[in-house]
């Protein structure tokens, strides 16, 4: 069951605090650390003091449940009683509140009439064009971007919040994979998904678990499919079908689709050549 109310954030080195309100504090918290681990917190205060003293030094609690027309008072009662502005002794930056706040039915009745069929006039678009002509962003905020955009895309492995096995077990299938255990034996082994085991097969996931048989096998796989992707093309110009090609190779019909499209070979010329192989074969049975 989600837990609904105010969570507290504490610097346990100097006794700062953050206070917030959420509707599900797991995933709230598991959203913060997410955040802080990447470098790429919205509250720039709270994301300096995790880089200064580092995870192991910061605790974040449950502090009160509610329901969640209160959460907006509640949560202003704990930033003032702990006294957690950034002015003051802590992370926050507003005051609180109005997070969950709802307007009448009359009032959003007249928000919705003021927007129905607002567009921009043409002049309108040209002026914000004109106006946004010659803004560069700074080279130092681009590489910020860049980085910010890289950390994201790191996987942590089992310290990933949405980790669902262990770095033992990813660098156990990696293994197998290279010593061409099937994929499907391997689900089977260790109650896993397909999509686990292709992610760890083209190196998307627990990139720090034996880095180095990971290139190996993402450019074997890579190789592999290739052959495959070849073969597909043959049989279907000797006249095979495709969902007959799709069940014998393994490979879904729209990867065959691109592939036909990407040699711009013509399906409904192949598709009667299919056709007329079937006729003949029922024949030749007959």
């Amino acid at each position: 069951m989600n837990k609904i109310g105010i969570y507290k954030i504490t610097n346990l080195i100097n006794g700062k605090t953050y206070i917030g309100q959420t509707v599900n504090f797991r995933k709230r918290k598991r959203n913060h650390l997410n955040y802080l681990r990447n470098d790429s917190h919205h509250n720039s205060y709270l994301q300096r003091a995790f880089n200064k003293y580092r995870e192991k030094n910061f605790r974040i609690q449950f502090l009160e449940h509610c329901s969640i027309d209160k959460l907006d008072d509640l949560e202003c009662k704990y930033i003032e009683l702990y006294q957690s502005m950034v002015n003051q002794n802590g992370y926050n930056l507003l005051t609180g509140g109005q997070t969950y706040r709802t307007f009448s039915l009359e009032v959003r009745r007249k928000m919705s009439e003021s927007r129905k069929n607002y567009k921009m006039t043409k002049e309108h678009c040209i002026n914000i064009s004109k106006g946004r002509k010659g803004i560069r962003m700074p080279k130092e905020s681009i590489e910020r971007i860049k980085e910010t955009k890289r950390k994201k895309r790191i996987q942590w492995g089992e310290e990933n919040p949405n980790a669902i096995i262990s770095n033992e077990l990813a660098g156990e299938i990696i293994s197998e994979l290279y010593n061409d255990t099937p994929v499907k034996e391997i689900m089977m082994k260790h109650n896993v998904s397909q999509d686990t085991v292709y992610n760890l097969m083209y190196n998307r996931t627990y990139t720090t678990v034996k880095p180095a048989l990971r290139e190996k096998l993402k450019s074997r796989a890579k190789n592999n499919q290739s052959s495959k992707n070849e073969k597909a093309i043959s049989m279907y110009l000797e006249g095979n079908s495709q969902n007959f090609i799709s069940k014998e190779l393994s490979i879904s019909r729209n990867t065959l689709r691109r592939l036909l499209k990407e040699r711009k070979i013509d399906t409904k010329i192949h598709k009667n050549q299919y056709v007329n192989t079937e006729v003949n074969n029922q024949i030749a049975k007959g």
